[in-house]
């Protein structure tokens, strides 16, 4: 009789044989607790239909805070230090708290359910907890088909918020770009704007920047490192391993790099011994990094100034990107200045400026005709 009753509990258990061991010893799976008899049969059932199929793995007492702390040094290998970065906040505030402590085993559908319905009622935007949620998906996947610890993955039939659409990113024309940095040009910042217009790069590749990545005879920098968000470490890499890239340089950018040379030249005479030695081609007054928010309140105050549209520092890399496609520049060449990991995303981001290549290559085959 496979299944039986615990007649000092009144449960019900079942038995099941797993064959031998190596040393040809009888190995068994016991299972208690279930409160009728139906329960259990239907528990052993399910079991030895495993058995039978090979899909039936031991039980394991790892817990799913150890296994994803192993997993995430694997996943290291093959992303940049900001993804991991990112994935590490993700585990650490949303993931373990929740989930951490139940056995990688027995973690269920109901209980990824449950944290996403968690997150959505404390109103966390659909993205947001879409990304959580390709997180733990993608480890319990890697559990599951890769390592074969768990029969299926858990995480794949889980109803998500609604994906928004995605809405056109905000850009400045021509006029606007000259009107900002016509304000900016008396500010000491001004060298980081012009870069970040005519480059593209994130704030934390300009930020990060080094002068030994500056090739000034070559008209040429190199993105290799960033600047965190905090302001207190700089990162050796980027993003992607795509995003460390070697960026041609355009006179006005050589320019602004050179009199940033001249700037930090004078204010490391002025200030001698004191003077932060990092290296850093933007920086403050004394050679420390630059915080984002100090920036940030330079730049919002500028965009008032100029009477421009308020759009985030990081739409100045849309304007970079947007302008060069205007001119008709290969998506390709655009790709690789981003540093975007597939050109896919590339045409993804921006393909409202495609559209109106579109209707310009219309008007251009009309008046060919006429």
């Amino acid at each position: 009789m496979a299944v039986k009753k615990d007649k000092n509990t009144g449960t019900w258990y079942f038995v099941l044989e797993l064959g031998k061991d190596a040393n040809g010893n009888r190995k068994q799976k016991r299972k208690r607790g279930f409160k009728t008899k139906k329960e259990a049969e239907a528990a052993f059932a399910e079991t030895q239909d495993m058995l039978n199929k090979g899909t039936y793995i031991e039980p394991s007492k790892v817990t799913y805070k150890e296994f994803i702390g192993e997993w995430l040094k694997t996943k290291k290998i093959n992303i940049g230090p900001q993804t991991f970065e990112i994935y590490q906040i993700i585990v650490n505030t949303h993931i373990i708290p929740f989930l951490g402590g139940l056995s990688l085993q027995n973690i269920k559908t109901i209980h990824i359910q449950n944290l996403v319905n968690d997150l959505v009622e404390k109103g966390y935007a659909s993205d947001s907890v879409r990304k959580i949620h390709a997180v733990i998906r993608n480890t319990l996947e890697y559990a599951s088909e890769d390592l074969k610890l768990i029969p299926i993955n858990p995480a794949k039939k889980i109803v998500l918020p609604k994906k928004k659409s995605s809405t056109e990113i905000t850009v400045w024309n021509e006029d606007q770009l000259k009107a900002f940095l016509g304000v900016a040009k008396h500010e000491r910042t001004y060298n980081i704007f012009v870069l970040a217009i005519f480059t593209g790069m994130r704030q934390g590749e300009l930020l990060g920047l080094s002068w030994k990545d500056v090739d000034l005879d070559g008209r040429t920098l190199k993105v290799t490192q960033t600047l965190k968000g905090d302001a207190k470490e700089i990162m050796k890499g980027a993003k992607s391993k795509t995003s460390i890239r070697t960026i041609p340089l355009n006179e006005f950018s050589i320019n602004a790099l050179k009199e940033q040379k001249r700037l930090q030249e004078k204010e490391k005479n002025e200030i001698g011994i004191a003077y932060n030695q990092e290296n850093l081609v933007f920086c403050s007054e004394v050679g420390t990094p630059i915080h984002r928010s100090n920036l940030r309140r330079v730049y919002n105050r500028l965009i008032k100034e100029a009477n421009v549209p308020k759009i985030r520092f990081h739409d100045l890399r849309h304007s970079h990107a947007t302008y060069l496609l205007s001119k008709g520049v290969n998506i390709k060449v655009i790709s690789e200045r981003l540093g975007h990991s597939d050109i896919k995303i590339t045409l993804n981001t921006y393909s409202h400026v495609g559209e109106s290549m579109q209707k310009e290559v219309i008007e251009k085959l009309d008046h060919l005709i006429n």
